[in-house]
């Protein structure tokens, strides 16, 4: 049996994958708990057996080290309705019962899901009515891949609103285009880029591009990184995440700098004249906070190569697909697109997804309350039919 403190209480389930998932249900969580409300955080991957949350995961990062198009033919062959079918059926049967008991336990007043798997769980526990509470699904992506969907999802928050036009085309259920979650220290983070440069001891009159690759750190980094080395534009930063090897392999280049992993995201990115990413998660989403261009290069498989599709197409990342290119494009970008690309970008930040989960909550509530009501002044008029008409037989009866 799970403590809980209070009444209000939000069960929010993501997955230890990368930081996109679990950032995103941080934030929330942190939300929630400004509002008055308790939440409760679980990986939802360990809820399947047999140890198969933590292939998942190993096999995830596997795969796009070594066979991106083993996680790419992936990504496209689960667009099909049949096998989203499938897969539902299976992750109901591998995880019903604990959600349910985990449900039950924790007794939450809405359900918040950050991660597919958990949101096609959550969905067939609306359908089938073991699930009482609304359910809500936060996308992380700008690309709404198929698995983010079920029909009985209450309410789903996009990043975009052309996400959010196409989830609208796989349910009737209320989509919200809110834009990005990001820890507000990104949305005022700003540092003066001079002041930066000198804390974090970096040149002051070099064009400075900061390459990311996830948590991880996977792709073409270091490719990317030489290219950069050898230009004259440009001083290369490489945030490297929990990837030691990538960090010590691009130190011993002798130029530009190597990070690993660093609670100093927001100081770089003010340091910074543009982003060079390729997964369009987390990191992204904050450097549209703090006011930082973007731009993709060689995204990693699968997810990585829709989002850089769907952020050109919003006009918020250019997506750089010509190598032989790259410099030139980027430079181009600075001068002529960049600062309309950083508005674009500012504009995705609509609303607070909290304040429509929270207005969903009490919309249930007046629901069940008024259902409630109904159905005892429905009982009540019955009782009292009936009561009328056993009085008009026993007074025939009488007669």
């Amino acid at each position: 049996m799970i403590e809980a403190t209070t009444g209000k209480r939000v069960l929010i389930a993501s997955v230890s994958i990368g930081q996109g998932h679990d950032g995103a249900a941080k934030e929330l969580s942190r939300r929630f708990h400004e509002q008055g409300y308790e939440t409760f955080v679980v990986d939802f991957l360990d809820f399947l057996p047999f140890g198969l949350g933590k292939i998942i995961k190993t096999s995830y990062g596997f795969q796009l080290r070594k066979f991106p198009w083993a996680y790419d033919f992936i990504y496209k062959t689960f667009r099909s309705k049949f096998l989203h079918k499938i897969l539902t059926k299976l992750l109901v049967a591998m995880t019903g019962d604990k959600t349910k008991e985990l449900v039950d336990s924790y007794d939450p007043i809405e359900v918040v899901s950050t991660y597919p798997f958990s949101s096609l769980v959550f969905g067939e526990g609306r359908r089938k009515g073991w699930l009482k509470v609304p359910a809500s699904t936060f996308v992380t992506d700008f690309t709404v891949h198929p698995l983010w969907m079920h029909p009985f999802v209450d309410l789903t928050f996009c990043v975009s609103q052309d996400s959010a036009d196409y989830a609208q085309t796989k349910t009737d259920k209320q989509v919200v285009a809110t834009g990005p979650i990001v820890d507000p220290n990104f949305l005022a983070a700003y540092t003066e880029k001079y002041k930066a440069r000198k804390i974090l001891n970096l040149p002051f009159d070099a064009q400075i591009v900061l390459i990311t690759a996830g948590s991880w750190g996977v792709g073409a980094i270091e490719d990317v990184f030489d290219r950069f080395l050898e230009s004259e534009s440009f001083f290369p930063i490489a945030i490297c995440g929990s990837n030691n090897n990538l960090k010590l392999s691009l130190e011993a280049r002798g130029g530009g700098r190597a990070v690993g992993w660093t609670d100093e995201m927001a100081l770089y990115m003010s340091a910074s004249d543009v982003l060079l990413q390729n997964a369009g998660g987390l990191t992204c989403m904050e450097a549209f906070a703090v006011g930082l261009p973007v731009v993709t290069y060689k995204p990693i498989a699968g997810h990585g190569y829709y989002n850089a599709l769907n952020m050109d197409q919003a006009g918020v990342a250019p997506f750089i697909q010509n190598s032989s290119n790259l410099l030139k494009e980027l430079e181009f970008f600075l001068l002529e697109g960049a600062k309309q690309a950083v508005t674009q970008a500012e504009e995705l930040f609509q609303s607070d997804p909290i304040e429509h989960a929270i207005k969903l909550i009490d919309t249930t509530k007046k629901d069940i309350k008024e259902t409630i009501d109904f159905v005892l002044e429905e009982t009540l008029e019955i009782n009292h039919n009936k009561s009328v008409t056993m009085i008009e037989q026993d007074s025939e009866a009488v007669a």
